[in-house]
Parts: structure tokens; sequence; C-alpha cells
């Protein structure tokens, strides 16, 4: 549970540095750059909520 609380923060911070950065700029490679950055957090996400699913299975036998 620690481990999402700490991506989520790092996600909101990001965003919150980055979307003034993004906006004042313009162009396909930004649009890229997001959406690969946003992908690359779901899969992040997506493996540490499996990490903790099998920590927790592992843990309780």
């Amino acid at each position: 549970m620690k481990k999402r609380h700490v991506n989520f923060i790092t996600f909101v911070g990001f965003y919150e540095v980055c979307i003034p950065f993004f906006a004042s700029g313009s162009g396909i490679w930004l649009v890229l750059g997001t959406v690969r950055l946003v992908l690359e957090l779901i899969v992040e996400f997506a493996v540490s909520s499996l990490l903790i699913v099998e920590n927790s299975v592992v843990d309780s036998t």
C-alpha cells in the first residue's frame, strides 16, 4: 500500500511541474512523450500491484 501511495504522489508532483512546460511548448513529440510516460506509469503500477499481491500470497502460506 505504501508503494502505491508514493507512486501517486510522484505522479501528481510530476504533472504539477510538467503541465506548464508542456502547455508552453507544442508539437507531436511532447504529445508522444506524454503518452509514453503515462503508459510506463501504468505498467509500473500494474507490476507493483502484482508484486504486492504475490507477496501477500507468499506471506499467508
